[in-house]
């Protein structure tokens, strides 16, 4: 059981416990304001981050159980680096440093998608359009984030090849 764990560092653990606060966050912010709500809630949002669609605050439930299903999910890919894809050849030479840059792709991948969902849900809760600029800076946040880490796993991966 000590190979499965031993890529997570002190940072990892940190970034984890941030998660972790962030979820329980979700939850607590969640069922306080649930109360609240009365009336139809902003089901649909368009790229221009207006309202398009409507439904009764039970679609909540929904977009709650989606945040904790993935939230559940990646962590428990974490935990298993040998069937994670990369988009360089695995050597035992460079096995490490990959499953580090994954994990840490990984990591802030759930603390990126927790914060877009705590966000849809106030917004969604509040009953109030979301800001034109949310899209985009998500949308690159994301992608950028992506784009980061596969860059940095072809290094690594290219490292150990000259």
């Amino acid at each position: 059981m000590e190979g499965r764990f031993s890529h997570f560092t002190r940072f990892h653990l940190i970034l984890e416990l941030l998660g972790l606060i962030m979820m329980i966050f979700l939850v607590i912010f969640f069922f306080l304001k649930w109360s609240a709500v009365s009336g139809p809630v902003p089901t649909h949002f368009n790229a221009a981050g207006q309202v398009d669609a409507w439904g009764d605050k039970n679609s909540l439930l929904g977009l709650f159980a989606t945040a904790f299903g993935l939230y559940i999910t990646l962590s428990v890919v974490e935990l298993f680096p040998n069937v994670w894809n990369m988009p360089v050849k695995v050597t035992e030479e460079n096995r490490g440093r990959l499953i580090n840059i994954s994990l840490y792709m990984l990591i802030f991948l759930k603390l990126i998608v927790l914060l877009l969902f705590f966000v849809l849900l106030f917004f969604s809760m509040s009953v109030l359009p979301l800001p034109v600029w949310l899209l985009p800076l998500y949308l690159i946040i994301l992608f950028g984030t992506v784009a980061l880490f596969i860059v940095r796993l072809i290094r690594a991966g290219k490292k150990t090849l000259s």
